[in-house]
């Protein structure tokens, strides 16, 4: 079942944008006549697999590729790469499937010396933040491209305001919320072709009464729904 988490979704709406899903298994054609509908692209965070030939890289690297180009041409076109977002810019750009490092922090990290040490990542990115994991490690927390509007963040700005699960221990402090709101994407009002291409299209679940759920409500796909 593709979802879409609802965090995501108010987040983007907060800065005054509506939110296009655009699928990982959709064909290039698909993914490019949804690019052309969008100026603005979110890298959300969950797990898959960062390597070419699988179809959540492919997509995403098509995708990254055509913002990069847009903003080479001029057209201001942001990104913000979330959690698993941030690693797949990492990899995209750093063009290195292991530039990665296991941390005691949930998954796979950045180490700061994979930035130092990798000319690509260290032309295209400034290191915003680090953090510690549970054993005292430091990786890299959030990035800033040089040139381009790309903000990458291995935390989940979306959860401050919006997700409520007890177990998460999620900050809601005026700090916090604050934090947040410094990393939405401004700019990214969306010019829509179609409206059958809007989330609202996908019915959605509220998932938060499941004791391992990490949302609380989820937009699922109709045509994966049964």
């Amino acid at each position: 079942m593709s979802y879409i988490a609802a965090s995501y979704v108010k987040w983007v709406e907060s800065a005054g944008a509506r939110v296009v899903p655009i699928l990982y298994d959709m064909s290039p054609a698909q993914v490019r006549a949804r690019f052309a509908m969008i100026n603005g692209l979110l890298l959300p965070g969950g797990g898959a697999s960062l390597r070419p030939g699988h179809q959540f890289y492919d997509t995403a690297k098509l995708l990254v590729d055509l913002a990069v180009e847009a903003n080479d041409k001029g057209d201001y076109f942001p990104i913000q790469g979330t959690c698993l977002g941030m690693e797949t810019l990492s990899i995209i750009i750093s063009r290195n499937y292991t530039i990665l490092s296991n941390f005691d922090a949930e998954d796979a990290r950045l180490a700061m010396s994979a930035v130092v040490e990798n000319p690509r990542l260290l032309d295209f990115f400034d290191v915003i933040s680090l953090s510690l994991d549970k054993s005292g490690n430091a990786y890299v927390s959030t990035l800033e491209a040089i040139r381009y509007p790309i903000v990458a963040t291995q935390w989940h700005p979306e959860k401050n305001p919006f997700e409520w699960t007890p177990s998460l221990h999620i900050p809601h402090t005026d700090n916090a919320l604050a934090a947040e709101q410094q990393v939405v994407v401004c700019g990214a009002v969306l010019q829509l072709q179609e409206d059958d291409v809007l989330i609202y299209n996908w019915p959605p679940s509220f998932t938060g009464r499941h004791e391992y759920e990490g949302e609380e409500k989820d937009f699922e796909h109709p045509l994966a729904a049964v």
